[in-house]
């Protein structure tokens, strides 16, 4: 499989990425027309919360998997024991945070509850298994069930009864589909059993490497919207949650590419094919660009109904700055961990959230903080993750000549 062209496992995860992107749209539009924008944003504010504990219980599983899991896929037995970890870790984690939010945040035993359950479904996710197995194609014929039974749902609820209880419970049910569908292949046709043995508790220490360093640089991308919803009212946050439910769409893209070439730049070494997949990707960003300003408010104001020329203004934003996302997601993990060095590659990464964080603390302490520099703290810490990565990449550019794929 290892030598099988790489297209074949980047096309069926890009499309499973794209069906997101188009869920999330639909959810959004459905939200922000039948409720409110107001509505949305404090909807979105309770997923951003749940994406912060859920980082808290990932414990650098997401990205250590992909290494592992792919380097020993044809050891059954060292694939059981990863599963294994992953599913007592993740419930050990599921209980913690799970008494956090009926502790400290739900305003009510109901939306605890459904809180609790959107968490639970997205910690007992084993997707990215799938996608170290390059099993891409099974995962988005399951993901595609799941988001057509999100997506009906949510077309026939009454919002006017417990709108973001019900809300948030149609996502997570919708997951669990996905997580039992996914659970059922391991079991199943990969014939996967449960297993664990004090050998394995080398994993904790594995998994936290990967999971301090990026830590802070979670706590910035799954919960910018919870943090800017403490100081702008909700009209303006669902504002913000949209733009960056759509930059991370755009993340999301490079990063089904970027996760791809992880797994197979984890076996290969070889990097020629991820060089010319950055410069594909450029060249389309740029020829995209003039279609973009010339009608991209036309179209935001063709799905929402509200108006969108500050979304619009903080997309244009964001779009001019994805170059920088762009080289951040594909020469990450995937040129850092396959040459072993990803020493560097955490350092940059704390280095770039913690940018994140003092710039949002500075402009609320001179009360400079609104929706457009919200996001300037954002792009800022894209700055200063992008600087360094190209300089460690120009002094390691001897891996680069490693390119027969």
């Amino acid at each position: 499989m290892i030598k099988s062209n790489i297209f074949y496992q980047i096309a069926p995860s890009f499309l499973n990425t794209i069906l997101n992107v188009v869920t999330f749209l639909l959810i959004a539009i459905l939200i922000s027309s039948k409720v409110g924008i107001s509505f949305y944003g404090e909807f979105a504010t309770s997923l951003s919360f749940i994406g912060i504990l859920f980082i808290l219980g990932d414990f650098g599983i997401n990205h250590l998997f992909p290494k592992i899991v792919s380097r020993d896929r044809y050891k059954i037995n060292k694939i059981s024991a990863y599963v294994s970890f992953f599913i007592i870790l993740r419930l050990i984690w599921s209980i913690i945070l799970s008494m956090l939010i009926f502790l400290f945040y739900a305003e009510s035993v109901l939306l605890a509850s459904v809180l609790t359950i959107y968490l639970v479904s997205r910690l007992l996710n084993p997707e990215m298994i799938f996608k170290a197995l390059e099993n891409n194609l099974y995962i988005l014929s399951v993901n595609f069930l799941s988001k057509i039974f999100i997506l009906l749902i949510f077309i026939n609820y009454d919002f006017s009864n417990k709108p973001l209880e019900g809300s948030i419970l149609i996502i997570a049910l919708g997951n669990l589909f996905y997580c039992l569908a996914l659970f059922y292949k391991l079991f199943k046709s990969h014939q996967v059993y449960l297993t664990f043995s004090k050998d394995n508790f080398h994993l904790f220490q594995d998994s936290f490497n990967f999971f301090y360093p990026r830590l802070i640089f979670n706590l910035q991308y799954h919960g910018s919207t919870f943090f800017v919803s403490l100081i702008l009212p909700f009209e303006l946050v669902g504002i913000y949650a949209l733009a960056i439910e759509f930059s991370k769409a755009g993340q999301a893209l490079t990063g089904s590419v970027s996760t791809a070439y992880y797994v197979r730049t984890s076996f290969t070494k070889h990097f020629q094919s991820l060089i010319t997949t950055t410069k594909y990707f450029l060249l389309v960003q740029l020829i995209f660009l003039p279609i973009f300003i010339l009608y991209g408010n036309d179209l935001l104001q063709f799905f929402f109904t509200f108006d969108t020329s500050i979304l619009f203004q903080i997309l244009l934003i964001f779009y001019f700055f994805f170059p920088i996302v762009l080289v951040n997601s594909f020469w990450g993990y995937p040129f850092f961990s396959s040459i072993d060095k990803e020493g560097i590659i955490n350092k940059i990464t704390i280095f770039s959230s913690i940018s994140y964080f003092l710039f949002f603390a500075l402009l609320q302490l001179f009360n400079l903080m609104n929706i457009h520099t919200a996001i300037l703290c954002i792009i800022s810490a894209d700055i200063f993750g992008f600087i360094p990565r190209i300089y460690f990449i120009f002094t390691n550019r001897f891996f680069l000549l490693n390119t027969n794929d």
